[in-house]
């Protein structure tokens, strides 16, 4: 797919490896490009932005720009939402201006929710379903 839509320019053989293997190799920067992924382990934008921070233990890519350590540094220090909504986005830019990930998917949860079903929002960034919150109405 990546030779066809680079009109050759991009020409790419698969390589499947054994777990162990790919995270030696991955570790080692053994590799041109790798496929990897990331989930959020809590509700912020930092989940993701400190996984390229230059000395975080994470940043498997081994990406370092002090620039954008700056601007997550900066939502740190943001005395608020805006201020740090600004951050993240000067973060944001520099990330896709050095072409430090390329995404090629994310992840979707389709659901189907019955009408009498009520309490659900679909909306948690995290996925996270709390029974608590539903409760069914007559139907």
């Amino acid at each position: 797919m990546w030779k066809a839509n680079t009109k050759g320019l991009v020409d790419v053989k698969l390589e499947n490896q054994e777990w162990k293997t790919y995270i030696d190799n991955r570790r080692g920067q053994r590799y041109d490009v790798a496929r990897a992924g990331w989930n959020a382990d809590y509700n912020q934008a930092t989940t993701f932005g400190n996984y390229f921070l230059s000395n975080s233990s994470n940043n498997t890519a081994k990406y370092k720009n002090p620039e954008y350590d700056k601007a997550i540094e900066a939502s740190y220090l943001a005395g608020d939402a805006k201020g740090r909504a600004e951050a993240y986005a000067k973060a944001e830019e520099i990330l896709a201006n050095d072409f430090a990930i390329v995404p090629i998917f994310n992840y979707v949860n389709p659901r189907l929710v019955k009408p009498y079903v009520k309490g659900y929002s679909g909306k948690d960034p995290q996925d996270h379903i709390l029974l608590r919150n539903l409760y069914i109405i007559k139907h």
